[in-house]
């Protein structure tokens, strides 16, 4: 899965310097891979605008969309972005872990510009902090 990431990345990469050869550009196109403009627009094709469909009901995005509900419920039940860390001796913080590595994903892709549009606009939507704030960062509290 991350040699897939990289080489996603890479392609999306070589597309916005304009560096891809057109052959590749074209077979990429042809099978509606999304590309992302250097503003960040997302592109399936000559002029598709909205975030891409070949996404659609993938279990990637089935994922995505779990953690995104995570993040609200969090935000909903404690009023704040930060997730506490995993103590040595408390299991219970794994859930929290995995949604930590989450946000930093969102927030790395979004400082990448490799966020695609519908999911920005789905973050900016319940006001998720995609700066760098200290969302998701190692802070040591006890929830209430």
């Amino acid at each position: 899965t991350q040699k897939l990431k990289h080489w996603i990345d890479f392609q999306k990469s070589l597309y916005k310097t304009g560096k891809i050869r057109p052959d590749r550009l074209e077979k990429l196109k042809a099978v509606g891979f999304p590309l992302w403009k250097k503003d960040g627009e997302a592109t399936t094709g000559e002029n598709a605008t909205e975030g891409p469909k070949i996404f659609a009901s993938t279990p990637l995005e089935k994922k995505w969309e779990d953690h995104y509900q995570k993040v609200i419920l969090f935000k909903q039940q404690y009023g704040h972005w930060l997730l506490p860390v995993k103590s040595q001796d408390d299991e219970g913080f794994i859930e929290y872990r995995k949604l930590r590595n989450w946000i930093a994903t969102q927030k790395s892709d979004y400082n990448a510009g490799c966020l695609r549009e519908d999911r920005l606009k789905k973050l900016r939507d319940i006001g998720f902090p995609l700066d760098n704030t200290c969302v998701g960062t190692r802070v040591q509290q006890k929830l209430s």
